[in-house]
């Protein structure tokens, strides 16, 4: 996993954020970007779809909540609503960005960070990790989680943010025990773990900057 450990926002700002990423989380508030606890109502909703709607493509990839309607939005946001805790980031009073925490235990998981691509330059998504750690700190957590540490590519702009944002490697034991013939035959070629857990990294790099590339070129038709 990739973890925040939580002592303090002042000790997160001055031991595990990364310079650039104190300049960012400055250089969000001098740009005007404001980030506060959300509350999950019709407003805050036509804001996360608004986010979605701006574009096809994120990551290289195709962006599977783009286009989905107010209902899906907010049936899909109100999960764990119990435990929910929602961080908006604003700007002259539009949402450029959200995060939604779910807690387990004394533990806050990052189920969604996103911000609109046109408002990059403004920093919105250090900001908003910025206010999740201010937050978690603040209620006592122990650890801010976002998702795994290591992708399919280590190399990748998204583990390069998340470490340069202080997140750490946690290591947590995952057994698997095969319970059918096709469960034995998975786990002996270790086909349970992915087939792109397989494959070589240099052979995953170039079939991500492919499917790169030809998204990339969908998303200027689609424009």
């Amino acid at each position: 996993l990739a973890a925040i450990p939580i002592v303090s926002y002042s000790d997160w700002w001055e031991n595990s954020a990364k310079y650039d990423v104190r300049s960012a989380v400055r250089k969000a508030a001098r740009r005007g970007i404001v980030t506060r606890e959300a509350h999950l109502d019709d407003e805050f909703v036509q804001g996360i779809v608004a986010i979605y709607n701006e574009t096809p493509v994120r990551q290289g990839k195709h962006f599977w909540h783009y286009r989905k309607d107010f209902a899906t939005v907010k049936q899909m946001t109100s999960t764990y609503l119990d435990r929910s805790i929602f961080i908006g980031g604003y700007y002259e009073g539009e949402l450029v960005g959200f995060i939604k925490m779910v807690t387990v235990g004394n533990v806050a998981c990052t189920f969604n960070v996103i911000s609109m691509t046109k408002y990059f330059s403004r920093k919105p998504t250090n900001a908003l990790i910025a206010k999740a750690v201010e937050i978690c700190a603040a209620r006592r957590m122990s650890h801010l989680v976002y998702g795994n540490f290591v992708g399919r590519d280590p190399r990748s702009s998204l583990m390069e943010f998340k470490r340069r944002n202080g997140f750490q490697e946690v290591l947590v034991p995952r057994y698997y025990v095969p319970l059918t013939a096709k469960g034995k035959l998975s786990v002996k070629t270790k086909l349970h773990y992915g087939i792109s857990e397989m494959l070589p990294q240099d052979i995953c790099r170039l079939l991500l900057r492919g499917r790169s590339m030809i998204m990339g070129a969908w998303k200027t038709g689609d424009r």
